[in-house]
């Protein structure tokens, strides 16, 4: 007769129950999610297990395989064909030492009993559908106003001469047509996707203070341009990606202007968070310096915004009304409101219907309602169903990447983790713990499109960071494109700019000054592209760590049957022997590798900071 419950004690033992770390949420989709016709399983475990199972309530079972091992845990996964659209599961391990373990919904158990099991509705399982193209691409992240003047006719009255120390209202006279004019420069780096800031009108540089989110600033070049560099762009096989807020605006904008104008009758109330008419800006004379005393009178000229001198204790200056980070240019809109929710979803609509955009990267959407991007991602992917959904999250993504918001994150962790290595804050074996740990963060189809950055609009360039030292940033770089993720080019970067935190890291890209270029940082850039569009692997490969120490690590990413072995180090000569069976080929940098008795063994050249090889057979 067949037992009542199968599964009960699928290893054939009861299970012990003393506290091990073992750690698996359904409700994540880095856990459980789908990738076309596959149900993806992923677990996470303290070390020393030997085998951990999925397993159905009819004792159905699949075996998880360990994908990753860091200091702290072991990785695993299994990819089914789901049995049936509905089932009940469980898990069942077993460790090194024979000893079992059953987890189930309320945790570690004996055995499994009539309710201990997950139940599962397949079409209810996350779907990550993230676009082809992007998996692996090498992105150009551009800083319109900076990277070149082509059509200096569009260049303010007011314009900075080029390479001016950045400031946020200094402008450069950079344009859109520059953008077409440097196109063979981004050919040649093996450029997939160009990233603009935003580039709509607006007084600013940085253009986050949006005034007209229908209008490409004339500045730039206005619509047509941007329909230009689109096709220009297009032709030469790069996509595009447009950067914007639609947490805050500029006052100038229109339906804050309105509310400046009818205060409390506008039909705009309900766009944004005003707490006391008529919307104004109060300001402290005593605590207010000359710099922003001048800039609030420029709000005012530029918006009608009121200013009110205010005595008494009480902030140097404080508004009526919500605003990003305190900065009275920049009220926030308020999403919640039907009214002004359809009006931008309609503009994410607008551009990629009519000017044929790439995607959309979006800025803090962490202070949008959440509900407000699954709208965004339907309204656009209805339009162009590969689109690119980017979120410029800093820290923890999860939230927006369970498949109905964005494609993926600017990868802050990854890109703090290759710093730190790199300025010799952490070994190399701290290094492939954070690589594991973040690898298992995210839905495994989306490691493949997460922007991994090294430099930003945001954030210091990857030549400050790393101190000024040239190897230093080649290092960093290698790493970038060893590892999985859409590869983010900082422009400027990758020949060798520096520059500070913003401000600092906004100048103008130097053409004129091509003796200044670090032309080995631009060869490792172009030949680490080549390699990417020559080995598939290093584009939509799983992530192998094969070994580190205390300053260097050999990862391995392997799609079918092609694989490369990265070996990056900071110092250091002798050989580094791997396990890793097949017939070396070095693709990229100085240094040979030899097969060894079933071994990989790999040698540096002095000086040399990353060897990439190919195992073949």
């Amino acid at each position: 007769m067949r037992a009542p419950f199968p599964d009960q004690c699928f290893l054939g033992a009861p299970g012990r129950v003393s506290p091990v770390d073992v750690r698996f949420d359904p409700s994540r989709a880095a856990h459980l999610h789908r990738e076309g016709d596959e149900v993806v399983f992923r677990l996470q475990t303290e070390p020393g297990f030997a085998e951990v199972h999925l397993v159905l309530s009819d004792a159905w079972s699949a075996a998880l395989d360990r994908v990753g091992q860091s200091t702290r845990f072991e990785f695993w996964e299994a990819r089914i064909a789901p049995p049936r659209d509905r089932f009940a599961y469980s898990f069942a391990l077993r460790r090194d030492g024979g000893d079992c373990h059953y987890l189930c919904p309320a945790g570690l158990t004996i055995a499994i009993d009539r309710l201990d099991r997950w139940q599962l509705e397949v079409a209810a399982v996350p779907c990550i559908d993230v676009p082809a193209w992007a998996r692996g691409a090498v992105l150009y992240h551009v800083f319109p106003d900076r990277f070149c003047n082509g059509r200096p006719a569009l260049s303010p009255a007011d314009v900075v001469p080029w390479g001016s120390p950045p400031t946020a209202r200094g402008f450069q006279g950079g344009d859109l047509p520059g953008i077409g004019d440097r196109i063979d420069h981004l050919v040649d780096l093996g450029v997939d996707v160009v990233l603009l800031n935003p580039i709509f009108r607006s007084p600013s540089t940085h253009r986050f203070d949006t005034v007209d989110f229908h209008s490409v600033d004339p500045r730039l070049g206005g619509d047509a341009a941007l329909a230009d560099l689109v096709g220009l762009l297009h032709r030469r096989g790069i996509r595009l990606v447009l950067g914007a807020s639609f947490n805050h605006c500029h006052p100038g904008f229109f339906a804050f202007r309105d509310l400046i104008a009818n205060g409390a009758s506008s039909p705009y109330r309900d766009w944004f968070d005003v707490w006391d008419f008529p919307v104004r800006i109060g300001w402290r004379p005593g605590q207010v310096d000359g710099d922003t005393r001048a800039a609030l009178d420029e709000l005012h000229r530029e918006s009608g915004m009121p200013l009110v001198e205010l005595a008494g204790d009480g902030p140097a200056v404080e508004t009526t009304y919500d605003t990003y980070n305190g900065v009275p240019g920049m009220p926030r809109i308020d999403l919640s409101c039907p009214a002004a929710r359809s009006y931008f979803l309609a503009v994410a609509r607008r551009w990629v219907a009519e000017l044929d955009i790439d995607g959309w990267c979006m800025d803090v959407p962490r202070y949008v309602d959440p509900d407000f991007w699954p709208e965004l991602r339907r309204a656009v992917r209805e339009v162009k169903p590969d689109a690119y959904l980017l979120a410029d999250v800093v820290g923890d993504g999860s939230p927006w990447l369970q498949g109905d918001a964005f494609d993926a994150i600017h990868d802050f962790a990854l890109r703090e983790a290759i710093l730190d290595f790199a300025r010799d804050r952490i070994s190399g074996i701290a290094l492939a713990d954070r690589l594991l740990r973040l690898a298992a963060a995210a839905p495994a189809g989306m490691a493949d499109v997460t922007h991994a950055l090294l430099g930003g609009q945001d954030v210091a360039r990857l030549r400050h960071e790393v101190g000024g030292r040239a190897g230093r940033a080649r290092l960093a770089t290698a790493l970038q494109f060893a590892v999985p993720g859409l590869v983010g080019l900082y422009y400027g970067d990758e020949i060798g700019m520096t520059g500070g935190w913003d401000p600092g890291c906004r100048g103008a890209f130097p053409w004129d000054q091509p003796d200044t270029w670090d032309t080995a940082q631009l060869e490792r850039v172009r030949g680490l592209s080549r390699l990417r569009r020559r080995f598939a692997c290093l584009r939509r490969g799983a992530l192998r760590v094969l070994g580190a120490d205390a300053d260097g690590l050999a990862i391995a990413r392997q799609l079918g049957d092609e694989r490369i072995v990265a070996v990056v180090r900071r110092a250091g000569a002798g050989p580094v022997v791997l396990d890793a069976a097949g017939e070396p080929t070095v693709v990229l940098g100085a240094g040979s590798a030899r097969s060894s008795g079933g071994r990989l063994v790999v040698e540096l050249e002095p000086g040399e900071d990353a060897v990439f090889v190919a195992l073949g057979g």
